[in-house]
């Protein structure tokens, strides 16, 4: 069998082939029996893609999905989870769209390194001067992002898991400590509306929210 060859004469691989726009194409089945196609420019581009692909397939990691972006995911994401309370899914909509989805939407899910999620988060604290309880609300759809893109055999493993917590403790971050009113106080406020000419028509709403 006559084997192929490109313009310069060197011999193509089983899968590779070059196009008439002088592009070089690879195209290979993923390990979900899906056809797939990728392209370079050059021969060795194409062969480092090769070389990336095989190696996704011998790790169970080259699905039909391989090339899904992060919006592609989030918006798969919002499909499957139905455990969040409406108000909670709708803040993390918006705090997606807002701060991530220009920065991060295209991007590929299997592309992204915790070094690239190191950077993003720290734009977001130094220079978008987001606070954390903000930057909690951007954080916690991205997680889930790359959990389902493991759970689907997409990635290795989650690029941003335990990022948040080492970002705090960098900058030093505490969280406010809320201190309980004390019964001393509750009685003092009683008294007050007690006898209170103006506010004492709150006194019955007020023992109810502090007694149950």
């Amino acid at each position: 069998m006559k084997k192929r060859k490109d313009n310069k004469g060197r011999v193509l691989k089983e899968g590779e082939s070059l196009r008439k726009d002088g592009r070089y194409q690879y195209r290979y089945n993923t390990i979900d029996n899906k056809r797939k196609t990728v392209y370079a420019k050059t021969l060795e581009e194409l062969r480092e893609k090769e070389q990336e692909i095989q190696s996704d397939i011998y790790n169970g990691f080259c699905t039909a999905d391989r090339d899904i972006t992060i919006q592609q995911m989030f918006v798969r994401c919002e499909t499957v989870r139905k455990s969040l309370k409406p108000k909670t899914k709708m803040t993390y909509e918006y705090c997606y769209n807002r701060y991530a989805k220009d920065i991060l939407g295209n991007k590929k899910v299997r592309d992204i390194k915790y070094s690239d999620m190191v950077l993003f988060f720290r734009y977001l604290l130094d220079e978008v001067h987001l606070k954390f309880g903000a930057v909690d609300m951007v954080y916690y759809p991205l997680v889930h992002v790359f959990k389902t893109a493991v759970r689907d055999n997409i990635i290795k493993s989650n690029p941003i898991e335990g990022l948040l917590g080492e970002l705090k403790k960098s900058y030093q971050y505490k969280e406010k400590q809320r201190t309980p009113v004390s019964p001393e106080d509750i009685n003092r406020l009683i008294n007050f509306l007690s006898t209170s000419k103006i506010y004492g028509r709150y006194l019955n709403i007020f023992i109810t929210l502090v007694y149950t």
